[in-house]
């Protein structure tokens, strides 16, 4: 009768779930049988183990969208639309917000990065005879929040 009970009580304790106070050191493998191990907290060193959050975090930007524009005619404006940010890669000349400031070159690749409602305009060139030429590739990216830091504004993307 002792031994069914014992064997009851063990079957018991070994079929809920475990709780340990502290730390746990096991000294063999640990094998989950293809279930989810849940609850992983973030890694504290190089061999803790990690969650999805964390690599997620870990696995960089991706660009939403992606434009490539080519233009040799026409004039054109292109605006960097609300929670947006550009990096862009220029051959050619254009201007930003239609002020005066002039980026790129006409024979080197120029990388930049633009803001929402930052607007590009194309820049013609004067010395031959209005040839505005660029190639234009955009990387768009979300913007997850913005705020004002030590008197400067700054996106979280």
């Amino acid at each position: 009768m002792k031994m069914i009970l014992m064997v009851l009580s063990l079957s018991l304790l070994f079929s809920q779930q475990l709780q340990v106070d502290g730390n746990l050191k096991v000294t063999g493998e640990i094998d989950a049988q293809g279930q989810a191990i849940k609850n992983v907290g973030v890694p504290q060193s190089a061999t803790d183990a990690v969650n999805l959050a964390t690599v997620e975090g870990l696995v960089g930007m991706k660009a939403d969208r992606i434009y490539s524009f080519t233009n040799d005619v026409d004039p054109f404006s292109l605006t960097v639309p609300v929670d947006k940010v550009w990096y862009i890669v220029l051959t050619g000349l254009i201007k930003i917000n239609d002020n005066g400031i002039t980026l790129g070159s006409k024979t080197t690749t120029t990388y930049y990065f633009l803001f929402e409602n930052d607007i590009i305009i194309s820049q013609n060139d004067s010395s031959t005879d209005n040839n505005n030429t660029c190639h234009l590739t955009i990387y768009e990216y979300p913007i997850q929040s913005s705020g004002t830091d030590q008197g400067m504004d700054y996106i979280v993307p």
